[in-house]
């Protein structure tokens, strides 16, 4: 506090400019009883300090222009400490312990550098998306509101510094491709400690060169080029054994059916004819034709082919009595002809004429079937029969008047009832020429 002297008031102040600067002197010294105060090194914006009872000191490393708090030595603090802004300390300068003044190094470019292990028993707040760093890299450490922690350098660890259990590779994005040679994994190099990267190359190198001489293997995840394997059984822990283009070759499921994704490709004769089952096969689902195919073996000497069934009729020899055309249950009507298209192409050698029951008559069972003797019917009996006419397109079945059958039960002679009978047309191959 500076002494007021008569130097503070001119001549040509008013009494009203005297009283201002009594008032002050009065307010400056109201807590004053008694003695002088003594301010040593007096000079602007510096904070006092206690010397002794009524002593103080301007201490130039302290000082205070209303907004800016300076300090020019060093600061001890016994207490938590508490940063609502950001704490930045000078290019490429440490925070540490008086034991180890660089424990932690940030240089200029807001590199940080931990000289030891961290160790934070209470913890170290900052405020919500405040940084650490220095006055080249402000935000050297980016902690966010939500604590995510960004660096703004790749940081620097001590040797050894990271735990294994510390990582965690689960989380880390999937490398979206199969392993190249230049992919780089991480190596405990001599299992000493010192830790160096690896290509993937030379672990296929390394695998190459591993003999295996005990009875059992556990867990083996990769092998190079094997020369020769015997094993007697191979189980999979997976659905398919395939290629690099074409990975489910042979999928096989749960239940143990096998799929192959390509027709395989067999030795000849590594099939055995037991092993085939036709039983369980679907059927063709309709008459065999000429262009039906067939397995021979050519020659009986063990060599398999294929040959359509038109061979078949050609060696068996013309005609051939092969059924080729069964018609569908057709209405009959007394007094026409009945059409059916056979499509063989050639005349049948052999056309037999069926009435099926559809209505339980004279004994015959609804679904039963009665071979019609031809023209005169059973008993000869004029206007009671059918005439049949064959070409190589069609059968013509011509029905009279009526039609004559033996009741079941009496052996009779009887006529039918048409709506209760249908016709069914057989036709054999071949051909009368």
């Amino acid at each position: 506090m500076a002494t007021v002297t008569a130097a503070s008031i001119s001549v040509s102040d008013s009494l009203e400019r005297f009283r201002q600067e009594f008032n002050t002197l009065r307010s400056d010294v109201s807590n004053i009883t008694s003695g002088n105060i003594t301010i040593n090194n007096e000079s602007n914006n510096r904070i006092l300090t206690s010397v002794s009872t009524n002593t103080f000191n301007a201490e130039s490393g302290l000082t205070y222009d209303g907004s800016t708090f300076a300090v020019s030595g060093a600061v001890t603090i016994s207490g938590l400490t508490t940063f609502s802004g950001n704490l930045v300390i000078p290019n490429a300068g440490n925070i540490g312990s008086a034991g180890d003044t660089d424990a932690i190094a940030i240089a200029s470019d807001g590199k940080t550098t931990f000289s030891q292990q961290t160790t934070h028993s209470g913890g170290i707040l900052i405020a919500n998306a405040g940084n650490i760093g220095s006055a080249g890299d402000t935000d050297a450490i980016a902690i966010a509101s939500d604590g995510v922690v960004t660096f703004s350098q790749a940081p620097v660890f001590p040797d050894g510094s990271i735990a294994v259990a510390d990582l965690d590779i689960d989380g880390g994005t999937d490398i979206g491709a199969g392993l190249a040679d230049a992919d780089l994994f991480i190596v405990d190099d001599g299992a000493g400690g010192t830790n160096r990267k690896t290509a993937a190359s030379r672990i296929k190198t390394y695998v190459a060169d591993v003999t295996l001489t005990t009875a059992a293997q556990t867990n083996i995840t990769s092998l190079g080029t094997l020369t020769t394997l015997t094993v007697d059984n191979i189980i999979i822990n997976g659905t398919n054994i395939g290629h690099t283009s074409d990975t489910d070759s042979i999928a096989i499921a749960s239940d143990g059916v096998v799929t192959f994704s390509q027709a395989p490709v067999f030795p000849d004769g590594s099939i055995a004819v037991a092993d085939l089952d036709i039983d369980g096969a679907t059927d063709i689902g309709a008459a065999i034709v000429d262009a039906d195919l067939f397995i021979i073996d050519d020659g009986a000497g063990g060599t398999n082919r294929k040959t359509t069934a038109s061979r078949l009729k050609t060696y068996i020899g013309s005609p051939a009595l092969d059924v080729a055309f069964e018609s569908s249950a057709t209405d009959i009507t007394m007094d026409s002809v009945h059409t059916f298209s056979h499509g063989l192409g050639v005349r049948p050698t052999l056309v037999e004429v069926w009435i099926k029951c559809t209505d339980g008559e004279r004994g015959w069972a609804t679904g039963d079937y009665l071979l019609m003797a031809g023209a005169g019917g059973v008993g000869g009996t004029i206007d009671a029969g059918l005439s049949i006419q064959a070409d190589a397109t069609n059968v013509e079945v011509l029905a009279g008047p009526e039609i004559r059958i033996h009741d079941q039960s009496t052996f009779n002679e009887v006529s039918i009832v048409a709506s209760k009978w249908d016709f069914v047309v057989v036709a054999y191959g071949g051909d009368l020429g």
